[in-house]
C-alpha cells in the first residue's frame, strides 16, 4: 500500500515514496539473500558479481531523480566495522558494495545488516 500524504493545497491524499527495507544475509560468493520487513518497491533480484559486488534488478525500479544517487550505510560484525554502499547504475539497476574497515572490498559481511531506501514518486 505505501505511506499516504495529505496536499494541503490541493486537499487530496497523495503517493508518498516507495520503500524497500529488510535484513540482508550473504556468504561466500552466493548472492545476498534478503529478509522483507517492508517492501513496496516490488520483488529485487539480487546476484553476486565480485568479491563485495553485488547487483540489484528491478526492471523501471529506479528512476533518475527519484531514487537516491548513493545510500550509506555501516554496521559492526565480529569487532569490525564494516561499510555498505548502495548506488543507483540505472533505471532497472543498482549496485550494492561492501566492504570491512579497511575500505576493502569483501564478502561475508551481510549479516543480518537491515538496509532501508526509498523511490520517490
Amino acid at each position: 500500500m505505501g505511506i499516504k500524504y495529505f496536499d494541503d493545497f490541493e486537499g487530496t491524499w497523495i503517493d508518498g515514496p516507495k520503500v524497500y527495507a529488510g535484513v540482508f544475509t550473504q556468504s561466500g560468493t552466493d548472492d545476498p539473500q534478503f529478509e522483507i520487513l517492508d517492501n513496496t518497491l516490488g520483488e529485487i533480484v539480487w546476484q553476486y558479481d565480485d568479491v563485495g559486488v553485488y547487483y540489484g534488478y528491478l526492471d523501471d525500479a529506479f528512476p533518475n531523480h527519484k531514487t537516491p544517487t548513493r545510500v550509506y550505510t555501516f554496521g559492526m560484525q565480529d569487532d569490525y566495522y564494516y561499510y555498505v554502499q548502495i548506488e543507483r547504475i540505472d533505471d532497472g539497476t543498482i549496485k550494492m558494495t561492501t566492504k570491512d574497515y579497511g575500505f576493502n572490498k569483501q564478502n561475508n559481511l551481510l549479516s543480518e545488516a537491515f538496509i532501508e531506501f526509498k523511490v520517490y514518486p
